[in-house]
Formats: C-alpha cells, structure tokens, sequence
C-alpha cells in the first residue's frame, strides 16, 4: 500500500496505550481524539458533563474540548488513544504537540461531523476484543 492509496482516510497523528495508576489532568486536545477504555475506570468531565466509563467504553471526542480525566487512585486504569484528522492536512501536519492548555493559535482542522456533540459507547464483547 502507497500513501497514495490513503487519500481522503483519516491521518493519525499519534496512538498509543496510557497506563496509569490513579489518573488525574485536564487537556484540550489539537485533534479529534478516540479513546477506548481497556481496563479500570475513568471519569471524564467536559463542561459540567460527566461520564464513568468502565472497561470496553470508547469516546470520540471533537477537537478544542476542554476535558478533566480522572481515575480511582492506585486502581489500574489502561486507556488506548488515537489522535487524528479526517484527512492530511500539510499545515496542521507539521504541528508535533497534540494538546495544551492554552498557546498559539494552530491551524484549524476540517468541519467534524461530531462538532458539538460527544459521542459515546459502551462497545460490544467482540467490538471491545478488537482493540485488544
């Protein structure tokens, strides 16, 4: 497969898997962000919103939402997390960090189909072993 072949899909900045014994911090993401809740339990909080997710719970989140993640102390708590974009975008490719709290302006991705809402699921046994 050629980069070529991948015009027009989804282009991941960053993915990976954050283990964490008693999570806490809040972040405003530069991407759209999936999360999957691979074992234990966190809480996130978006503008007065609060969702417990446990084990086999994804959220997909728009880009610029300010969130508060936070998970019982000392417990396991395994999330994996994919930053992205619904194309390349060569100006925004070029940006490394995936959140702040506050900066510089950076380059605004294209029109999320989720802009405003917060998508949410509990996944299916089959769907959840997938990410596994």
């Amino acid at each position: 497969m050629q980069p070529s072949d991948l015009a027009g899909a989804p282009w991941v900045r960053q993915a990976r898997i954050q283990e964490e014994r008693g999570l806490a911090g809040e972040w405003v993401d530069f991407d759209h962000v999936l999360v999957f809740v691979e074992r234990g339990r966190g809480d996130y909080l978006f503008d007065g919103l609060r969702l417990s997710c446990p084990a086999g719970f994804a959220l997909l989140m728009p880009p610029g939402v300010r969130h508060v993640v936070r998970s019982p102390a000392g417990q396991p708590f395994t999330q994996f997390i994919a930053h992205f974009d619904w194309g390349h975008d060569p100006a925004r490719a070029v940006v490394r960090e995936i959140g702040a709290k506050a900066g510089p302006r950076r380059p605004a991705p294209e029109a999320s189909p989720f802009a405003g809402t917060l998508p949410a699921a509990a996944l299916p046994a089959p769907a959840a072993a997938a990410f596994r």
